[in-house]
């Protein structure tokens, strides 16, 4: 048994009723893979022999969980000089990635692998209720990118034999971006207004259970199963006035090959997901692939906002609230 565990939690925050003025501000949360690196890789081994009976399990987990937070609290005010942007921004990035091995052999031999690779992520970046923000531009921004790649291999050679490997992969996600509640007097007033909350899912698994038999029962399953949700917004009486005024809510989900190799592995990236095979007078091969995809997006404006664009007829600017879900699988 093989089990990785990352839940690392990265904020930037300003507190409530904060006063800040300059040319620009930025306030950043951000997590990062080093070097392309997974944030959790398990690989687990097993192997067993014996004359009469030859049995073996193996189960590898690599596992992501946490939170990256940029917030602005309530009553703040926030003031850029000329042409000058405040940026909110939270980005996530993780990767995971689980390899599990088994070969038995004997008279009757019993192989068995798991490899699991998940990932649970929440990005967000946010203004609190009455925060005041004047001058060139604001962006708030959250942007998450979580990669799960799992892989295993299960080999059993003897007359009778039973080999079961499965690979999973799992990525749950909720990514916001938004502004808070206002009125005339704590409103946002920018030449440009810009929220966007997106996530891109990156994932596989690969699976192979080979039998060599008098009599043979292979089975292999690969299962992929991604849970986004992802939200742009202006608050609930939220006050905005700007000459551009863009929303963004957006979910990419990708299922396909890491590259030549697997994430941290070493390993061969296989072209194919499901082997299942078995050699003899009497085989029963059996193999599943299956991928289940849940993607939310929105933009909302919340109940009794006032959002004006203050353009003019010869320079109108951009109005602009899109929301997607790109599905590749």
């Amino acid at each position: 048994v093989a089990t990785a565990n990352s839940g690392a939690k990265v904020h930037a925050e300003v507190g409530e009723n904060a006063s800040i003025t300059g040319k620009s501000f930025d306030l950043i949360a951000k997590r990062d893979v080093k070097g392309g690196a997974p944030t959790a890789q398990a690989y687990a081994l097993g192997a067993a022999g014996g004359l009469l009976l030859g049995a073996n399990a193996t189960v590898a987990t690599a596992k992501s969980t946490g939170e990256t937070v940029s917030a602005v609290g309530t009553g703040s005010t926030i003031t850029t000089i000329g042409a000058g942007i405040a940026a909110v921004k939270a980005e996530n990035t993780s990767l995971q990635s689980a390899t599990g091995l088994g070969f038995a052999s004997g008279v009757l031999s019993v192989g068995a692998d798991f490899s699991y690779a998940t990932s649970d992520s929440l990005t967000q970046a946010s203004l609190g209720d009455s925060v005041q923000v004047s001058g060139g531009s604001l962006q708030v921004v959250a942007a998450g990118s979580d990669s799960n790649y799992a892989y295993a291999k299960a080999g059993a050679g003897g007359l009778v034999t039973v080999p079961f490997s499965a690979a999973y992969t799992t990525n749950s996600s909720r990514t916001y971006a938004g502004t808070g509640s206002g009125d005339a007097t704590h409103k946002i007033d920018v030449a440009n207004f810009y929220v966007a909350a997106t996530h891109t899912a990156n994932f596989d698994s690969w699976i192979d259970s080979t039998v060599a038999s008098l009599i043979g029962v292979s089975g292999a399953l690969a299962k992929n199963t991604v849970n986004a949700t992802t939200e742009a917004f202006i608050g609930t009486s939220g006050y905005v006035e700007a000459d551009n005024i863009t929303l963004q809510a957006g979910n990419t989900t990708h299922k396909g090959s890491p590259g030549a190799t697997i994430p941290g592995s070493g390993y061969g990236t296989p072209g194919w997901n499901v082997v299942s095979s078995s050699g003899g007078l009497a085989d029963v091969p059996a193999a599943e692939s299956a991928t289940t995809v849940v993607s939310d997006a929105q933009v909302r404006v919340g109940a009794g906002a006032h959002v004006e664009q203050t353009g003019s007829k010869t320079s109108p600017g951009n109005f602009d609230l899109d929301a997607w879900n790109s599905v590749s699988a």
